[in-house]
């Protein structure tokens, strides 16, 4: 069984692919075009998805991690006597005991 080939002389029937007809083009390149410009915009959109994903993911992890902010007090500054005083019960313990003497001149009587 042979294809069959359909040859026309009419100017208005309009052949697939007759422009392209021995100018080295192959009959489905426009489509191959329009299909690998798809794949290409489908690529470039993931890319950019996951890179936005990524960075967004960064930001969160810097977010995360950076230092909370320390509550403090505030006040107005004034010039005046300063005055500390400190009121807590403790135990004092002695670690080195040394003997403290104090020489003297004189007599000593003993009275009873």
């Amino acid at each position: 069984m042979s294809p069959e080939i359909a040859f026309t002389e009419d100017p208005t029937v309009e052949v697939p692919g007759a422009d392209r007809i021995g100018a080295g083009i192959p009959v489905g390149s426009d489509q191959r075009r329009r299909r690998e410009r798809r794949r290409r915009l489908g690529r470039t959109v993931r890319r950019l998805l996951l890179a936005a994903v990524v960075a967004g993911a960064g930001v969160g992890v810097v977010l995360a991690l950076r230092p909370r902010p320390v509550p403090v007090d505030a006040a107005r500054v004034t010039r005046g006597p300063l005055i500390v005083a400190v009121q807590e019960s403790g135990r004092t313990r002695v670690k080195d005991r040394y003997v403290v003497s104090a020489p003297t001149n004189g007599s000593l009587c003993w009275v009873r």
